[in-house]
């Protein structure tokens, strides 16, 4: 059984400070030393080598114990964050602030609770912490209990009661969008851009939900949120362009509304801000696209978690970028200036492979560098994810067959033909579009002899694309590649990369 690395992640996820803050807390306690060894020799490592660290440590006691070395050195570690962290999120703070009302409470200091609870239920209720709140309730009904009701009057115990349902009730709405995004998020991780009307019929039973019908449904600001967070999936997947800029730019806009929202939680933020900047994409809005990347780089973050979303997120929006308005040129010099390590990892941990990659693919692709493209079109065909996005990992196969024929690796094209149609079929993604483009390679582009035959079978797959596309459940395929700007660079003989900046401009002017 392999060694787990889980200790040798978290170490590596330290910042300087947080290293110095651990090495200063686990100095306080009996053996530090032995933990602080094996804590700077993980440390060092690169990658993480157990065989290494048992030869290193072979003369120590503990080395025979390693697993139960490793795993309270963790323990220390998150202990010591802990501490770090304290104060430093509003979740943190109330957790903190109601073990100090318990305290109190059994010291018999009641006044000093009575204060604590005021405070604390005042802050729980603008970040609406439903759970603390009702738990303050509850420290709130024992005080007026244990003092035997004195000086409070019939009006106080009613309110306060009151106060305590509606609460419950404003956590069940919250509880019951929580339920319907989750149902919506799940459609569209699995299935992607929906291109079947059949698949409608479930999607249409979430979206005539009561609680969607308005957002004065949702009686809580994260409520109202995860309303327009719901409609945005399922106009992403239902193909409903114009109106999910809507709902982005109000997830935003909400946002903005409650900063304290951004100092809680920047991650979400910078997802919103990632999502509105995919509508406006959608949408050829360029300008608008990069000021929203604009507002995700000027997010000052601290925590690790945050600077790697940020860098994802930066990263990705602005492949996408390059790669939708044809400048392939500026998409390689983002590749060639980060860690492709290091960001690919950061890519598996927050289950992007399939989004990320596609789009490395199409940057290769447009700059003719078509071993690379087909390197990263690989990797999500070849791939164990388990949370493959089915859309982008059907479509790389056929995106795959467009490599190889550029490539002329013809007997891997005529190979290969033929397993991915058996895979979409069995997929049920075998739409108009892929059999128009495998019945083209299959039937023109393996027989054609003559560069003029090529040309007129080109120009008479783009004529038949074009008619197919009128349907909107076909159009989505050119959200993965622009099929067309490659059919006519090759109809005119010109660079794909030319033609895709062309149409670019034409279209954000």
């Amino acid at each position: 059984m392999k060694p787990s690395d889980e200790l040798f992640r978290l170490i590596r996820s330290l910042s300087k400070a947080e290293k110095r803050g651990f090495k200063l807390y686990a100095a306080r306690y009996t053996g530090s030393k032995t933990y602080l060894k094996l804590f700077d020799a993980i440390d060092k490592q690169k990658e993480y080598n157990e065989d290494k660290l048992l030869k290193l440590f072979a003369k120590e006691k503990f080395s025979r114990q390693l697993h139960r070395y490793k795993n309270y050195l963790n323990s220390l570690i998150l202990q010591s964050l802990e501490i770090q962290y304290s104060d430093d999120t509003v979740d943190s703070l109330l957790k903190h602030k109601v073990l100090q009302i318990a305290i109190l409470y059994k010291k018999g200091l009641f006044e000093q609770c009575r204060k604590l609870i005021s405070n604390a239920k005042e802050l729980a209720q603008k970040r609406e912490s439903y759970l603390v709140l009702l738990e303050l309730s509850h420290w709130e009904f024992r005080l007026t209990a244990i003092q035997s009701y004195l000086n409070v009057d019939e009006n106080y115990i009613v309110n306060l009661f009151k106060t305590e349902f509606n609460t419950m009730e404003e956590y069940k709405n919250y509880r019951e969008y929580s339920e319907l995004e989750g149902k919506a998020f799940n459609v569209f991780k699995k299935e992607g851009l929906m291109r079947s009307p059949s698949h409608l019929k479930q999607l249409n039973k979430l979206a005539s939900h009561p609680l969607l019908s308005d957002e004065k449904k949702a009686n809580s600001f994260i409520s109202k949120i995860k309303f327009h967070s719901i409609h945005v999936a399922i106009c992403s997947i239902t193909h409903n362009f114009k109106k999910i800029i809507i709902h982005t730019k109000r997830i935003v806009d909400l946002i903005e509304e409650n900063p304290y929202h951004i100092a809680d939680n920047k991650s979400n933020y910078i997802i919103c801000l990632a999502n509105h900047f995919n509508s406006q994409m959608t949408l050829n809005q360029y300008s608008g696209a990069l000021q929203t990347v604009n507002k995700i780089k000027n997010i000052q973050v601290i925590s690790q978690g945050d600077k790697e979303m940020v860098t994802l997120m930066l990263i990705d929006k602005e492949l996408f970028m390059y790669y939708k308005t044809g400048d392939f040129e500026k998409g390689k010099s983002l590749l060639n200036s980060i860690d492709s390590g290091n960001f690919e990892s950061i890519v598996v941990k927050y289950k992007r492979e399939s989004e990320v990659f596609f789009k490395i693919a199409n940057i290769y692709f447009g700059l003719g560098e078509f071993q690379q493209a087909s390197t990263y079109s690989k990797k999500i065909i070849n791939s164990t994810f388990t949370n493959q996005r089915k859309d982008i990992e059907c479509f790389s196969r056929v995106f795959s067959l467009i490599i190889y024929f550029e490539t002329g690796d013809q007997d891997q094209l005529e190979f290969s033909i033929r397993s991915v149609y058996r895979f979409l079929l069995k997929r049920d993604r075998l739409y108009k579009f892929e059999d128009a483009i495998l019945t083209f390679i299959r039937k023109k582009i393996i027989k054609v002899t003559t560069k003029e035959e090529l040309r007129k079978a080109f120009v008479e797959l783009k004529d038949k694309l074009e008619k197919v596309i009128k349907d909107p459940f076909e159009k989505t395929a050119l959200d993965y590649f622009d099929f067309i700007s490659w059919l006519e660079s090759k109809i005119k003989k010109r660079p794909f990369a030319e033609v895709v900046r062309e149409k670019a401009k034409q279209v954000a002017s």
